[in-house]
């Protein structure tokens, strides 16, 4: 299950193929393939678990291996990714995170993964793979009211393009710029955005060590070192309420609370952004 109550085997249920589910929770094998495949199987679907983990006593077989069975049984591989991961960055030493590039080398017919979470470009989906499969999904009827328009399909393209220009061009996708942002960059950021604050404002804020969460369905047990900028005096309002005088901005502002202190962390403020948080913050510290 997924944001919103949206469960994959409603969604197969609907489309009117059976599904027959195999291994168990924590371990699945080989043979479960093996000795659930038929003359009636259509396709082997495989589920990235990016939202969440299964961990302690598991396993399960290589994709290699899988393919190669299915090939004999001559049934195509569909893999969802869910979050999906174009480069080995994305990985942050989560080893559990495949590649699109490792699947579509391991022989995978069908990949499936989102064009906005790990991407960083608009909200869509993208399914690739070998040529006759991708074929035969262009051919359902469904692509029609499901397509994305010229927009879209131009945010993603630019997207794209940021990818195959290398590393120098990722800092200009805001999510990949948030998500590989080093502690020390953000603590240089949060300290220069309180020196430039007037002098009563900038007395009651300093810079704390946080930690940061991708969140959007991927490494959901990621912690990423960070920094926050804290208002570490409050006058009359408690964190509670500070909190929502921020939300009710004109550009709603959301921070976190911990230990009764708001925090923003600007690992999540992009540059043009900044101006807006530093004009809230001087407008209702001053009123509080």
């Amino acid at each position: 299950e997924i944001g919103g109550s949206f469960r994959l085997p409603e969604v197969m249920k609907i489309s009117g193929v059976k599904l027959k589910e195999i291994g168990a929770t924590n371990k699945t094998h080989l043979k479960d393939y093996e000795e659930a495949v038929s003359e009636k199987t259509g396709a082997i679907l495989i589920c990235h678990t990016s939202n969440y983990e299964v961990k302690g006593f598991t396993a399960k077989p290589p994709v290699e291996k899988i393919v190669s069975l299915a090939a004999e049984k001559n049934i195509p591989v569909i893999y969802d990714m869910g979050s999906g991961a174009l480069i080995e960055e994305h990985r942050f030493g989560h080893k559990e995170e495949p590649l699109v590039s490792e699947l579509v080398e391991a022989g995978v017919d069908l990949i499936s993964f989102s064009g906005d979470k790990l991407l960083g470009g608009p909200q869509a989906g993208f399914i690739v793979g070998k040529r006759d499969w991708v074929k035969k999904c262009a051919k359902n009827h469904f692509l029609r009211a499901l397509r994305l328009d010229k927009f879209m399909i131009k945010l993603l393209q630019e997207t794209l393009l940021h990818y195959l220009q290398g590393a120098e061009q990722l800092t200009e996708i805001d999510a990949l710029n948030a998500i590989l942002s080093s502690a020390d960059k953000l603590r240089e950021k949060s300290a220069a955005f309180i020196n430039s604050l007037p002098q009563q404002i900038s007395a009651r804020l300093k810079v704390v060590d946080s930690t940061g969460k991708v969140g959007s369905g991927a490494f959901p047990l990621l912690q990423l070192p960070s920094a926050a900028i804290v208002i570490d005096e409050q006058k009359h309002y408690n964190a509670n309420r500070l909190a929502r005088k921020f939300r009710e901005n004109d550009v709603p502002i959301f921070g976190r609370i911990e230990d009764d202190k708001l925090l923003f962390d600007l690992r999540g403020v992009s540059d043009d952004e900044i101006p807006v948080l530093k004009e809230a913050l001087i407008n209702i510290l001053r009123d509080d």
